[in-house]
């Protein structure tokens, strides 16, 4: 069954090898596993790296046909990869690596998933660099993940697009409208707005009273008509949403907790499947190894479903213990064959 489901899903043979490998996803590693050469994975990252659009099309037709096409969220994040002993690495720079609470040198990613609520399913991902790095081609997070944005929705009709606070500017927000869909993303209280006559901080214009659990107000920020909700989660703990479309605060805080499925794709990624364990020198062999990463978990995503697992953790573990890779044919021919035990 999962090896049929592995033709279904056309997962490569490298992606196939993160399962598998329980030490570090070097290109060292996958190349034994497989019973290859290291030099073989390497052109096979390289030959991914020069058509990656290919891979974002792959995922894409897995994303449509797998969710319910009535309700499917873009959800959008960055997250950084620490590369501590990558000092000849294209493209690195000083990153906070959460994992230590340390500033290594690393890089910085941004990436979308596609998600029904139940099903999740990554969709892209990109290089981000700073300004100083990137000098003339340099993109901000939020242009990046607004055209990540604009190319799925023309292949896919997106309900709505979630993100958090950092991506809460102006530009951003009002090309999502111009796209014609809805946004929701949370909102640092500081944030200048202007609900009815008045403009200051957003949590001096919308506060809740005694005993009051939500409460909605509409107004703008920087011009752009939009809701603003604020819900108390816990004692002494409120949050605030952004909307451009009148659902109530309580419906924005459900609609938010679906973005943790993008963050549950960072800790699944480095955990089990070396996201950030790829020593290929160039920034898009490091992205042909996360495109790998992302196709794993889909098909980890759609395991967990469609066994009824409790946690995509299970899938993997489900995974593993019904496949032990016994051969597998050259990876630099471009041929994909599933020889499993």
């Amino acid at each position: 069954m999962i090896n049929q489901a592995y033709q279904e899903a056309q997962i490569s043979q490298y992606a196939q090898a993160l399962f598998e490998v329980q030490e570090k996803k070097t290109c060292t590693k996958i190349a034994n596993k497989l019973n290859q050469a290291h030099d073989q994975v390497i052109r096979f990252l390289d030959k991914t790296s020069r058509s990656l659009d290919r891979e974002r099309g792959q995922l894409a037709l897995l994303a449509k046909k797998e969710l319910n096409a009535d309700e499917i969220y873009f959800l959008g994040d960055d997250s950084t990869m620490a590369k501590i002993f990558g000092s000849k690495f294209e493209g690195l720079e000083q990153v906070f690596d959460g994992s230590t609470k340390r500033v290594v040198m690393g890089m910085k990613i941004v990436a979308a998933m596609l998600t029904d609520g139940i099903k999740k399913i990554p969709i892209d991902v990109a290089n981000y660099v700073g300004k100083i790095l990137g000098s003339s081609t340099y993109k901000s997070k939020s242009e990046i993940l607004l055209e990540m944005f604009a190319w799925v929705g023309q292949k896919i009709a997106i309900a709505r697009l979630i993100a958090d606070a950092h991506y809460v500017e102006a530009n951003f927000l009002q090309k999502i409208i111009d796209l014609s869909s809805n946004f929701l993303l949370k909102i640092t209280r500081s944030r200048i707005v202007t609900i009815g006559e008045k403009t200051g901080q957003l949590r001096n214009l919308l506060r809740l009273q005694k005993n009051e659990h939500s409460r909605s107000a509409s107004g703008s920020f920087q011009g752009i008509a939009c809701y603003f909700h604020v819900v108390k989660i816990a004692k002494k703990i409120t949050v605030y949403f952004i909307t451009n479309d009148p659902i109530s605060a309580l419906e924005a805080c459900r609609l938010y907790k679906i973005r943790w499925n993008i963050e549950t794709l960072f800790e699944v990624g480095k955990q089990h499947f070396g996201m950030a364990q790829c020593q290929a020198r160039s920034s898009e062999k490091q992205l042909a190894h996360i495109f790998q990463c992302m196709h794993a978990f889909a098909f980890a995503d759609l395991t967990r479903f469609r066994h009824d697992l409790p946690n995509i953790q299970s899938a993997i573990r489900l995974i593993r213990s019904q496949n032990r890779i016994k051969h597998v044919l050259d990876l630099s021919n471009g041929r994909e064959v599933y020889a499993f035990a």
